[in-house]
């Protein structure tokens, strides 16, 4: 059991430098790449899916309409990167890290106590 916590904090800890990378490379990096902004969508794409994927689609939406209905221009570029990486994140970052495993401990009580009755 300590190994396999052990593996968990392991695989979180990787996850948050794999986040934390995209942005510093694709903020304070840009010029590294001609593809940074590519290789930063993609990668939060992979790092946060499937809610992540969901989550761009909204705060696009959410950019689109503010701009489009409302007139309303939201700052765009790196300071919209950096607030799109934030909520992207933070949702990748729960749906992996917080109700992934609340949803196993509550398959796995509802089969063990299944087993008993």
């Amino acid at each position: 059991m300590k190994f396999a916590r052990t593996a968990y904090l392991l695989v979180q800890v990787v996850w948050i430098a794999l986040a934390i990378g995209l942005l510093y490379f694709t903020v304070l990096k840009p010029n590294q790449a001609e593809d940074s902004f590519v290789v930063f969508g993609w990668g939060l794409i992979l790092l946060t899916f499937p809610l992540g994927w969901i989550a761009l689609v909204v705060v696009g939406g959410v950019h689109w309409i503010a701009f489009e209905v409302f007139t309303v221009e939201l700052p765009g570029g790196l300071v919209a990167t950096t607030i799109t990486w934030a909520i992207v994140t933070l949702i990748g970052y729960f749906q992996w890290f917080v109700w992934l495993p609340r949803l196993v401990r509550s398959l796995r009580r509802r089969w063990s106590s299944d087993e008993i009755s």
